[in-house]
């Protein structure tokens, strides 16, 4: 199990990902090949070799369709399509891509 976020943690079981409350009880079925902690609402997940975000409540705030996922700074965060590094928005919009193996300069720090 990981550390708790925003009152859930991820957890494995059975070799999948999923998410428990303070008190232990599961709140996502395990259903994700990998699945992180909530920052700012959303957790990076992946299942069947892509990657997104999910809410809360399990659902794909922006969808898996990216190769890597990182977890949101403010509101950015990382993602990868093949090996071109992009910013996307917490409302899934990409902000800015680089060319493929670019040095991908930090986001600014959220105020």
């Amino acid at each position: 199990m990981c550390p708790f976020s925003e009152g859930l943690a991820p957890v494995k079981l059975d070799g999948k990902w999923g998410m428990v409350d303070i008190g232990g009880e599961i709140r996502l079925v395990p259903k994700w090949d990998e699945l992180g902690q909530l920052v700012n609402g959303l957790a990076t997940a992946r299942l069947h070799g892509k990657s997104g975000y999910i809410d809360p409540t399990g659902g794909w705030a922006i969808d898996p369709v990216y190769d890597k996922a990182q977890p949101f700074f403010g509101e950015l965060a990382l993602v990868y399509v093949g090996d071109a590094p992009a910013y996307v928005r917490t409302d899934g919009q990409l902000v800015r891509q680089f060319e493929p193996y670019a040095i991908v300069p930090r986001p600014p720090i959220p105020l």
